[in-house]
């Protein structure tokens, strides 16, 4: 058995190993996934990188449910996820941006760009794409630790490995980590990626550069 904690409230249960390998795998993927969409993101891969970032937000979510013994059936959908983080953990929830999460999902239907039904549309700007992730990420990095083998710290995992050797993936353009200003990270040069579906004329993508001002902290 390991002893886990669940900082969101306090909260420490000894789980049998299966169910510890489950959570534990769900929050090594989800790291693992956020660091891809992070690099993909930077390198202006805003769409591919934006699929990534769901997957990521996804097994965290999935962390937790796991973590709360909750039965319901699992889904790709990071919205329905998120509702039934609004009953295990209703701090986290009310912290969480769910217009972004609503973006990110949209984002990962485009796997498939024949899914996407006439009239879709969605925007990504490379540094607010960024900055949300992060943000939301900072929230579900450390909701569950596992006690080290002393049972009185924590195991280190690859997050705080990569934050004290100050891993370029993880700071490269992360306002948080870099203690920029939210509002001064957003504004100026930007990369755009957009992508809509005409009836007509079919799907349509636009790459461009705009000067972004006045950008709220949502």
């Amino acid at each position: 058995m390991s002893n886990l904690i669940m900082t969101s409230n306090i909260q420490t249960k000894k789980l049998l190993k299966s169910e510890a390998f489950g959570i534990q795998g769900f929050l090594r993927a989800g790291y693992d996934d956020y660091m891809s969409a992070r690099i993909l993101i930077n390198h202006d891969l805003l769409l591919q990188g934006a699929i990534m970032a769901n997957t990521a937000v996804e097994k965290y979510f999935k962390a937790i449910l796991l973590f709360a013994q909750d039965k319901s059936k699992y889904t790709h959908k990071t919205t329905e996820l998120l509702k039934r983080i609004s009953i295990v953990d209703a701090g986290l929830y009310t912290q969480i941006d769910k217009s972004f999460i609503a973006d990110l999902e949209k984002s990962y239907m485009l796997r498939y760009i024949d899914s996407a039904p006439a009239g879709f549309r969605i925007c990504l700007i490379k540094r607010k794409l960024l900055a949300e992730l992060d943000s939301t990420v900072s929230l579900l990095i450390d909701r569950i630790k596992f006690r080290d083998s002393s049972g009185k710290g924590y195991q280190e995992d690859k997050y705080h490995i990569d934050f004290k050797e100050r891993n370029v993936a993880l700071y490269e353009n992360n306002y948080l980590l870099n203690k920029i200003p939210k509002e001064n990270f957003l504004i100026g040069i930007d990369d755009v990626y957009e992508f809509f579906v005409d009836k007509d004329l079919g799907f349509l993508e636009v790459f461009y550069k705009t000067n972004v001002s006045g950008v709220s902290d949502k």
